[in-house]
């Protein structure tokens, strides 16, 4: 808990989660009434304390469709998909995470690193070129470690829900179906190629991928593929970055640069029809068989590592039973970065919150038209800076530097006591969050209200100048509090917001 107070006092609020926006923007309207006549201005007691400051969480939110030819899809969080229970297993996995003792989390992410290397130092090499990494005897007997036994019925007997049995149609695409372990293991041993990805095993082990390579959250999924000999996949690419390590058995990989296309955002394999979606940016027909130009070809025996950029053209083999674990990279694409930047922005605007009904055929006064539309766009697209997108360096505001709420911050009231407010100050970024809460009294309240709605920036002299009783000084504290929470940063001198 990090405590920042003018009185040294000290108060606990409830957790209140971000997502709550609506519930959010009610505190708000209902504060801004009420808060001023809470306590006699001439009496006030003032009060700026910070009683909670949480540990920065990641997420993912691009909509990553799929990760294989075919595979089951990723809910994209943002876009409210994902059934109710899962979402709770994953909370119950967080919690079990941030639970254990520290000790036990460096352990296990030294181990981790020990594994990964040289791969954590290969930055270089992503989304650019694939890389073999040779067996090593230590990284097979680390990655053994992960599972008591590596066969399949040790690995079925871990698993926390259904499997994806992964296998040829008749017309010769592949198909994939959600099934029992029970009846995964029959699959299996007619042949079928299994897919494991629900095992809290596999959970933790991403989690301490994540903390490894300093990415987001949530920016890595680990599954397993467990093969019998014979098993093959077609040619095709994914969208996302893929680290196989091979664990037991052996498999062949045939791969090549993708001149076709790059950086694809959804995955491909011969002969499904070419998504919408890859047609706005590669319009020529893909091939049915793997390329030749710059064909690779690597074996990969235990402990051997293997990074597939998304986009490359691959398809495997395997001569005798497998298995092997994949480690995705889920891209967080710069399209995603701004248009989820921009979107906070046009939300503080009634007139972006209104529906198009225009574009549904009804003519009504006063409504936008799309040109309309696009000269708002542009003149919100120019108020954003680098640091909408990304959390500002230290900054020291002086009396007259103008600030403004970043994109993604938002305020709201979250309980009271004593006449003081609690109140949650939310600083996001593409896949961060960093939430503080601070207790204030009401002349503090209403200068942050001024600052949350107001439609220019403004300055610790301006607050001063518009807040009954409260002083220069107390306004610099509470705009240098803003930026040094991430909810508020500088304004540029030549426009607005």
């Amino acid at each position: 808990m990090i405590a920042r107070s003018l009185k040294n006092e000290k108060f606990e609020s409830n957790a209140f989660s971000s997502d709550e926006s609506a519930v959010q923007n009610a505190n708000l309207r209902h504060t801004q009434e009420n808060a001023p006549e809470t306590i006699d201005p001439r009496r006030e007691k003032k009060r700026l304390l910070t009683v909670s400051e949480s540990v920065e969480k990641s997420f993912v939110r691009s909509a990553v469709a799929r990760t294989q030819p075919c595979p089951p899809s990723y809910e994209d969080p943002d876009e409210g998909g994902g059934d109710g229970n899962e979402k709770e297993k994953e909370k119950e996995e967080e919690r079990e995470d941030e639970d254990e003792p520290a000790s036990n989390l460096g352990a296990r992410t030294r181990e981790t690193g020990k594994w990964l290397a040289p791969f954590p130092e290969q930055a270089d090499i992503l989304e650019r070129c694939a890389k073999a990494f040779p067996s090593t005897a230590e990284r097979s007997a680390l990655v053994r470690q992960i599972l008591p036994s590596w066969d399949v019925d040790c690995i079925l007997r871990h698993t926390r829900e259904e499997v994806t049995a992964w296998f040829r149609s008749m017309e010769q695409t592949h198909r994939t179906a959600e099934v029992s372990p029970i009846a995964a293991r029959r699959l299996y041993d007619s042949g079928i190629t299994l897919l494991v990805q629900k095992m809290p095993v596999l959970t933790r082990l991403a989690q301490d991928i994540v903390r490894v390579l300093g990415f987001p959250r949530n920016s890595i999924l680990c599954s397993l593929f467990c093969n019998q000999p014979g098993a093959k996949t077609l040619p095709h690419f994914d969208s996302a970055d893929t680290l196989t390590v091979q664990i037991t058995g052996s498999k062949t990989w045939r791969l090549a640069p993708n001149a076709h296309v790059r950086l694809p955002t959804t995955t491909w394999a011969y002969p499904d029809v070419s998504a919408h979606e890859l047609r706005l940016y590669t319009h020529g027909q893909f091939p049915s068989t793997m390329p030749d130009e710059n064909l690779e070809t690597h074996r990969l025996e235990p402990g051997a590592m293997l990074y597939v950029p998304r986009g490359y053209w691959h398809e495997t083999e395997s001569s005798e039973e497998s298995v092997s674990l994949h480690i995705h990279i889920l891209p967080s694409m710069w399209a995603d970065v701004v248009l989820k930047t921009l979107r906070a922005r046009l939300l503080r605007d009634d007139a972006w919150r209104a529906t198009a009904y225009r574009l549904w055929g009804l003519e009504r006064a006063g409504d936008w038209d799309a040109s309309k539309a696009l000269d708002a766009l542009r003149e919100a697209v120019a108020t954003l800076t680098p640091e909408d997108m990304h959390r500002p360096a230290p900054w020291a505001p002086a009396p007259d530097d103008r600030i403004a709420p970043r994109a993604r911050g938002s305020v709201g009231v979250v309980g009271s006591t004593k006449g003081y407010k609690s109140v949650r100050l939310t600083s996001e970024e593409f896949a961060r969050e960093h939430a503080t809460t601070v207790e204030m009294s009401p002349s503090y309240l209403q200068a942050t209200l001024l600052l949350a709605d107001g439609p220019d920036p403004l300055s610790a002299k301006d607050l001063a100048g518009r807040v009954p009783n409260l002083s220069l000084d107390e306004a610099l504290d509470l705009v240098r509090l803003l930026c040094d929470v991430g909810y508020a940063r500088k304004a540029p001198a030549s426009v607005g917001v």
